[in-house]
């Protein structure tokens, strides 16, 4: 299935109008109407069973659909092309052989863009076609910037918590959360404080006997050891740093 987004970024200068019509008298009509026109690309439809797969195919950015069909009521027609993901967002426009006003708004309810009386003028047909066909690309560039965007600040957002975790390991909450409130120097000065710094005795030649994964596991249990009692005993916790385990005890935490 056509990404209608997808479009945006690539579509092509011309534009793409794609006839419905039972009688290949009309689609034959419209093809010379639009014949010397360089920047529109027809596409014709006899068959309304075929009008949904013909759509998704041809990509349209202008819908020209016949009123009424063998089979189908143009309304119905209408709203299977808003039901449809790639011509939700197309413009459609319906022609007929009258020029009724409460068929009209009825059109325009079921989603319609425009109405012409067919078989329409030269003039008239290329000009709408080309409004209709830059207002539709115009909504897939801003649809897709939009998607841009969101991607982005999603993006922004798990960076920023993803520094945020690794701030918060490295550094005391509180340090940790005047430094994300714009701190650039944090200098204080405090009586009675104490650090601790823990070392292993012998962890060096210890690490040269053990496997990677026992080695690795006997650290954790060890400084979850000591978390756990610095907790317990209102100790901060500074960072470990191989088998150094780093703490201090006195600092006020406001």
């Amino acid at each position: 299935m056509s990404d209608p987004l997808a479009q945006a970024a690539a579509a092509p200068t011309a534009h793409r109008v794609l006839l419905v019509d039972d009688q290949a008298m009309i689609g034959a009509a419209v093809r010379r109407l639009l014949a010397d026109q360089p920047d529109i690309v027809y596409e014709f439809c006899q068959q309304s069973s075929a009008a949904m797969a013909a759509a998704e195919a041809f990509q349209p950015t202008v819908i020209l659909q016949d009123l009424v069909m063998p089979g189908i009521d143009g309304l119905d027609m209408v709203r299977q092309f808003r039901g449809l993901p790639a011509t939700a967002d197309v413009p459609v426009i319906m022609l007929s052989a009258q020029e009724e006003p409460v068929v009209k708004a009825r059109l325009l309810e079921a989603g319609a863009n425009d109405y012409l009386v067919k078989l329409p003028d030269q003039v008239e047909l290329v000009a709408r076609i080309r409004v209709h066909s830059d207002a539709y690309r115009r909504l897939l560039e801003r649809n897709a910037a939009f998607a841009a965007l969101e991607r982005s600040l999603a993006e922004l957002k798990l960076e920023r918590e993803k520094s945020e975790r690794l701030l918060r390991n490295i550094l005391p909450e509180q340090i940790a959360d005047r430094l994300k409130n714009g701190a650039s120097t944090i200098a204080e000065s405090f009586r009675d404080v104490t650090v601790l710094f823990a070392d292993l005795k012998g962890f060096t030649e210890f690490s040269q006997h053990v496997d990677a994964q026992h080695l690795v596991g006997l650290l954790d249990e060890i400084f979850s050891t000591f978390d756990h009692l610095a907790h317990a005993h209102g100790v901060e916790k500074i960072k470990t740093i191989g088998d150094a385990y780093m703490a201090v005890a006195g600092l006020p935490r406001s």
